[in-house]
C-alpha cells in the first residue's frame, strides 16, 4: 500500500518510526515531508509578512508536493499522541484532502472530537496502528535501535 503520513513536527520521531516500520514490510510513503529541505532553514521562520510568506513560490511547491502525495496514497495516516488530543494545523488540512479524495483515513492517538474526521479507523497509539499491518512495533523498535 501507499501511505501519506500526516502529523505535527513535534511528533517527528513517531512519524519516522511509523514510516520505517511500514517500509520494512514493503509499503511506500508517498511524501517524506519531514526530511525535505526547501530553503536551507525552517520554512516557518522566513522573515516576511504573512501575505509575502504565503505568496512565495516555495510555499506553493510544498503544497503541490503534499497534495500529490495524498492523491497518490491509498490511505492517509494521522499520527497523534496517545494521552493528549493535539491541535493540528496542516495535518487537519491533509486529512480533509484525503477524505475529499475518498482515501481511507487511519488515526492513532487522541483527537479532539469533530464530525469532520468521519469516516476514519482509530487506533490507541502507533503500536496498535502498526499491529494492524502485522508489525510487532516493540520488536521492530529493538531491531531498529540495534542497527543504528
Amino acid at each position: 500500500m501507499k501511505f501519506y503520513l500526516a502529523s505535527a513536527f513535534g511528533l517527528i520521531n513517531d512519524v519516522k518510526f511509523v514510516s520505517d516500520a511500514l517500509e520494512s514490510i514493503g509499503h511506500e510513503i508517498t511524501v517524506k515531508w519531514w526530511s525535505r529541505d526547501w530553503c536551507g532553514k525552517d520554512i516557518k521562520s522566513l522573515p516576511c509578512s504573512e501575505p509575502e510568506w504565503y505568496a512565495q513560490e516555495v510555499i506553493r511547491r510544498i503544497y503541490l508536493a503534499d497534495l500529490d502525495g495524498i492523491k497518490r496514497a491509498d490511505a492517509v495516516i494521522l499520527i497523534g499522541e496517545p494521552n493528549q488530543a493535539r491541535k493540528f494545523n496542516g495535518a487537519n488540512v491533509e486529512i480533509g484532502m484525503g477524505l475529499a479524495l475518498g482515501k481511507t483515513i487511519y488515526s492513532c492517538g487522541l483527537l479532539d472530537r469533530s464530525v469532520m474526521y468521519h469516516p476514519l479507523y482509530q487506533f490507541r497509539d502507533i503500536y496498535e496502528l502498526l499491529d494492524n499491518w502485522g508489525i510487532d512495533a516493540e520488536k521492530f523498535a529493538k531491531e531498529r535501535d540495534r542497527d543504528e
